[in-house]
């Protein structure tokens, strides 16, 4: 049985979290495409 209730979450998380599934979907297809490496040098960048 579940203890505790998950909240709605806000409309600002969630576009955070579409932001972070699209970048997610980008790093794969750049990692199939271009390898790894050129994944995590183009994803991996601080900003």
């Amino acid at each position: 049985m579940i203890d505790y209730v998950i909240n709605k979450v806000s409309d600002e998380e969630y576009r955070k979290l579409e932001i972070g599934i699209d970048m997610a979907v980008d790093a794969a297809v750049e990692c199939i495409e271009n390898g790894l490496e050129a994944a995590m040098n183009k994803f991996n960048k601080k900003e």
